[in-house]
């Protein structure tokens, strides 16, 4: 979930910029430490981003896949992808 107001409510929504830093997070962990636990931790976290946030739309060469109209939030999973 993305964050708790004031309130104590809890937002539902999912971002690709939380799949993102996990990402990120994992495979400078592994850069660091060598231990292939957190590689393998953040490509499962970029399998599961791909798979819940890509949407598949089909056109008439084939099909085209989407990442949510949310730019600035998808730059930082590309940059976790990278």
């Amino acid at each position: 979930w993305d964050n708790k107001n004031l309130q104590g409510k809890v937002d539902p929504a999912k971002y690709t910029y939380n799949s993102g830093q996990m990402i990120q997070a994992g495979v400078l962990l592994y850069q660091v430490t060598g231990e292939k636990r957190y590689l393998k931790e953040a490509q499962q976290t970029a399998e599961g981003a791909c798979r819940f946030f890509l949407k598949v739309q089909p056109i008439a060469t084939g099909e085209m896949k989407f990442f949510p109209a949310t730019p600035w939030f998808n730059v930082i999973l590309f940059r976790g992808l990278k």
